[in-house]
């Protein structure tokens, strides 16, 4: 795709993802200058040399596509932005995407407006039956909504009742999607997840989380060897922690952001062994 194709991809949705993790200006300067259009970037590297820094800012649309793929934008506002941050299951759904674009010297706005046509529309890119139970109201009168719901976000803020049917097809059916176009990483998307529940859950799930991750990094690398099996397996596990009622998404400050992203560099390298 040449330089005025990657201008005029039109981006359905654009937000700022908050809580979790910061850039800062020279990382996302040091992708515009080593990557290119279709590149892949290891999404946790950059947050591991920005994270705890003010400025900078990650922005993540979803472009248009026949394969329904998250894509990547980076963008610096002309400012900077003292909270640009996004959060551990973004990145865990985000660690290896395409790069379409790299901006520097305009604001994105935090929200569209979103007709009830365009959201049908953007729905049924993405396989889901519109309207969607019990959150088409709240998706018409805040569009962001949905692309926060789509990384998981809205399952902490929205979703603490008890699980209904509606609410459970609505999970697995993003759950699939993803699947669908990031199955070459599930196994690391499954314990990034694990480790996200884990640290803004609460306290007494924490303790039983981490008796639980343990147990489940030993049996995913032991699954290893069948690939079917443990993406099965997986994919289980992933649901009953983004279903888990205990679920609560607490302020976190800069301290608790920099042990989180060391946490989760430290199970990406335990995976790989």
């Amino acid at each position: 795709m040449g330089k005025d194709g990657r201008e005029n991809i039109q981006a359905l949705v654009c937000s700022f993802l908050s809580g979790g993790f910061t850039l800062d200006h020279g990382v996302i300067h040091y992708a515009e200058s080593a990557l290119g259009i279709g590149d892949e970037i290891d999404l946790l590297a950059m947050l591991n040399t920005g994270a705890a820094r003010e400025k900078g800012l990650l922005g993540l649309i979803i472009s248009p596509s026949t394969e329904l793929r998250l894509k990547l934008e980076l963008h610096i506002p002309p400012e900077g932005l003292e909270h640009g941050f996004i959060n551990a299951t973004a990145a865990m759904m985000l660690k290896c995407v395409p790069i379409i674009k790299v901006s520097f010297g305009e604001r994105i706005p935090t929200s569209i407006e979103t007709k009830e046509t365009d959201m049908r529309e953007f729905l049924a890119k993405l396989q889901l039956d519109w309207p969607v139970p019990t959150v088409k109201p709240h998706f018409l009168k805040n569009p962001d909504s949905l692309e926060r719901c789509l990384r998981g976000r809205l399952a902490w803020r929205k979703y603490r009742a008890p699980v209904t049917p509606e609410k459970e097809n609505f999970f697995m059916s993003i759950l699939k999607i993803l699947e669908k176009d990031h199955s070459r990483d599930l196994m690391f998307r499954t314990q990034a997840l694990e480790e996200t529940v884990k640290l803004f859950g609460e306290d007494r799930y924490n303790r039983e989380a981490d008796e639980l991750l343990s147990k489940k990094i030993a049996v995913l690398r032991n699954k290893q060897g069948n690939k079917q099996q443990f993406e099965e397996l997986a994919s289980q596990y992933s649901m009953e922690l983004l279903m888990s009622r205990r679920i609560t998404a607490p302020p976190v400050d800069s301290e608790e952001t920099g042990r989180m992203l060391a946490r989760l560099i430290y199970i990406r390298n335990l995976i790989a062994g």
